[in-house]
């Protein structure tokens, strides 16, 4: 092997080492990279979701023969919640599943859902029409509201927490002006009429 072969060899493994290495090296900074993308993202989510996760309702009582069905209303961060739909839906039974399925079949009316301005920290109570009448109806609760940093959320009745683009009012089609109800503490309410 002449000394220019070897010199050329020498060269070329040498420098295909350096490029190989070089490689590993920046394919390691792009994984690096792309990992911390994901995991601010992945905060960044997280923290907008702080107060939505938060905020839950369920059924709470009826009474007898009530008129009414009472249900709960928790926000448990720190600020309000706005805007406020809470809906009587059913989890089980041949009725709305969903407070869509309830404004398509009520075109309009709004008899089993309660619209609050706003909602303070704590537990908040909440009466709507009896579910009276629904075979193997099991009531939930549904709530739509907007988190304080302009968010707008659904609370659905298995927990399942969804985003929408548009405030609660809006997303079910509530006709304005709303006559929004006044929030009553939990611990200030009244028993439901028994008779």
């Amino acid at each position: 092997m002449s000394e220019w072969t070897a010199t050329l060899c020498g060269v070329i493994t040498g420098d295909l080492a350096t490029w190989v290495g070089s490689v590993g090296i920046v394919l390691t900074l792009a994984a690096t990279t792309a990992q911390l993308g994901y995991e601010m993202r992945a905060r960044r989510t997280e923290r907008q979701r702080t107060q939505a996760t938060a905020v839950s309702g369920w059924y709470t009582a009826e009474g007898v023969r009530a008129e009414k069905s009472l249900f709960t209303l928790s926000n448990r961060s720190d600020e309000p919640i706005y805007e406020v739909v809470a809906t009587l839906v059913y989890i089980q039974g041949a009725a709305p599943r969903t407070g869509e399925d309830w404004m398509r079949m009520e075109q309009g009316r709004w008899s089993y859902c309660s619209i609050y301005g706003a909602l303070g920290p704590g537990l908040w109570t909440m009466t709507v029409g009896s579910h009276r009448g629904v075979m193997q109806g099991r009531p939930g609760c549904e709530m739509g509201f907007t988190d304080a940093g302009g968010r707008h959320w659904i609370r659905r009745s298995n927990g399942r927490l969804d985003r929408i683009k548009t405030n609660a009012i809006d997303h079910y089609g509530l006709p304005r002006p709303i006559d929004y109800a006044a929030p009553v503490r939990y611990d200030q309410v009244e028993p439901l009429n028994e008779s």
